[in-house]
């Protein structure tokens, strides 16, 4: 375990977040975000040995039930700033973003499900980091949840939530990505809840995004499977 200095609490779409600094076992601080979890939560899930994932520093005891994780911090803009800007501007994603994002987070999602052979449960637009220093950086396996528009019908359903729960949030945030829209509609929780259970998004002529958003996840491919069906190019 290591000790954690809250410096200043920072807003996040679920659960309580804070910046700080984590003081390591020979006494260096350094600046992190830490996030409250479940301490039932093996802490060998969060750790995936992909560059692409936050480094988990460590873990401080809270109580019974909740443990603090320490997740290093870059300095970037997530994926659900970057859309509220684009959207403000009157703008939005080329496709060739979409696949240049779809290729490095399908790539991370790939190293997880190798790694542990189970969800990750973070693909969410505000889980994704364009860091300033180039790259996507995503946040640690199990380390936060993800809003409702980005779970999977299982996941909504309270079925088993396995790694072919997180191509379909990947392919929810690829699809918004792509055509601008959500795949489904709700002016509520639970009409969203709803439609995720009951409807299927319109369709994208798109397959492998669309291959993604199976109804049943055994009808799904796995990351590397979405990956062999990337274009290799696509013009702006």
């Amino acid at each position: 375990m290591i000790r954690l200095e809250r410096l200043k609490r920072i807003p996040v779409p679920r659960g309580e977040a804070y910046f700080g600094r984590a003081i390591l076992d020979d006494g260096e601080r350094v600046e992190c975000i830490i996030r409250y979890r479940d301490r039932r939560v093996p802490a060998a899930m969060t750790r995936v040995p992909d560059p692409r994932f936050l480094r988990v520093l460590g873990f401080e005891d809270v109580d019974d039930d909740r443990c603090c994780v320490a997740i290093e911090h870059v300095r970037g803009t997530s994926l659900a700033q970057l859309a509220q800007r684009l959207k403000r501007e009157k703008r939005w994603f080329a496709r060739a973003d979409t696949i240049a994002l779809g290729r490095e987070l399908l790539g991370a999602l790939a190293s997880a499900h190798r790694a542990h052979d189970s969800a990750t449960r973070i693909v969410d637009p505000a889980n994704l980091i364009f860091a300033d220093e180039g790259g996507l950086r995503v946040m640690p396996p199990r380390s936060c949840g993800i809003a409702i528009p980005y779970m999977s019908p299982e996941h909504v359903c309270g079925d088993a939530i396995t790694a072919a729960s997180d191509i379909w949030s990947a392919g929810v945030v690829l699809y918004e990505m792509w055509s601008g829209r959500h795949p489904f509609r709700g002016a509520s929780e639970l009409e969203f809840l709803k439609a995720i259970v009951q409807e299927r998004p319109a369709p994208l002529p798109v397959p492998w995004i669309m291959s993604m958003l199976a109804e049943r996840p055994r009808d799904r491919p796995d990351a590397r499977e979405v990956s062999a069906m990337l274009p290799r190019s696509f013009d702006r």
